[in-house]
């Protein structure tokens, strides 16, 4: 009899902890979907920012979404050199 009540028991509270923690991590769950869901609306704004500020250029898909960052590359080179048969040892 005494072994039958402690499974019983066990088995309760097992069931109260399943029901406490599931409660706790869907709000938790929600909670972090929210703020997930604020960062990427600060991120775009700050995106924004940056590319109106003419620091940075992004590729957009057709949704106009920002699916990466558009690097321009620019340079000069000068080369000048002087060459006489006198250099190779040509005779």
């Amino acid at each position: 009899m005494q072994t039958i009540l402690t499974v019983i028991s066990m088995a309760i509270g097992a069931l109260i902890t399943w029901w406490v923690a599931k409660h706790y991590y869907q709000k938790a769950a929600k909670e972090l979907e929210i703020e997930t869901s604020e960062l990427k609306k600060l991120n775009i704004l700050i995106l924004r920012a940056i590319e109106s500020a003419g620091l940075a250029k992004f590729n957009r898909d057709k949704h106009g979404n920002i699916k990466g960052m558009v690097i321009g590359l620019s340079g000069k080179i000068a080369v000048k050199s002087h060459f006489s048969a006198e250099d190779f040892n040509i005779k």
